[in-house]
């Protein structure tokens, strides 16, 4: 009955232009908003509550497994076949076409207690600041504490070497040392209990002079730089 008669009255007033549809009404759903405030607070509290245990979990590897760089290195060159030869132009330019087909091996280190993930491999080879070739490995994993020989693959096919450096080539070839410089950075994750580490980046710089005769490299100096642990 208190009811009807409050709604009676309500009707009246709107009747009698007494009634201001600019008063405040009464807001709905309060309590539902006010849960949804909660669940987004638990949520944040949540969050929050994972990334530090993933970070206390992370220091906890540091400290127990202390990863360290890995180092990779050019161990040996094999050369397979080795060719220059002189095409007949009928332009004024002097031009060389190079192909070899040549086999690096690679040295990479693994001193940690856990296995490192190394990417694809490839490294660019340069003859005077030019680029001619690249070499390539696939992807590898390596165990702890253990040295890896890894292949990496360059073929070079009819490569035109155009003027300055076509000659340098030819005297090259005739005294049978070829310099050559390779270069790349070679990328790697150091796994611990099935997690990886952000990613590793060892460059690599190398002064290789090849002698085709002789199917090899004579000499070979290198610098190694780790960066990005």
């Amino acid at each position: 009955m208190v009811a009807s008669v409050g709604s009676a009255a309500s009707y009246d007033r709107f009747r009698s232009g007494s009634f201001d549809a600019r008063q405040p009404q009464p807001v709905l759903f309060r309590r539902r908003d006010n849960g949804c405030s909660q669940c987004y607070c638990c949520f944040a509290s949540l969050l929050v509550g994972v990334l530090v245990a993933v970070a206390v979990l992370l220091l906890l590897i540091f400290l127990v497994f202390k990863p360290q760089q890995p180092s990779f290195d050019l161990r040996d060159v094999t050369v397979s076949s080795f060719e220059v030869d002189q095409p007949l132009t009928g332009s004024s330019s002097y031009t060389v076409l190079l192909s070899m087909d040549c086999t690096l091996v690679l040295a990479a280190s693994n001193p940690n207690k856990v296995s490192i993930k190394y990417s694809p491999v490839h490294l660019n080879v340069l003859y005077h600041g030019h680029q001619i070739g690249i070499a390539s490995a696939p992807a590898f994993e390596q165990p702890a504490h253990s040295n890896t020989a890894v292949q990496a693959s360059l073929t070079v096919q009819k490569l035109s070497i155009l003027q300055g450096d076509a000659m340098e080539l030819l005297k090259d070839v005739v005294n049978d040392n070829v310099p050559l410089i390779i270069t790349g950075t070679v990328r790697a994750r150091i796994s611990v209990l099935g997690v990886d580490s952000p990613r590793v980046q060892v460059q690599i710089i190398c002064q290789v002079m090849m002698n085709p005769r002789q199917r090899k490299a004579g000499s070979k100096q290198c610098g190694v730089q780790n960066v990005n642990l």
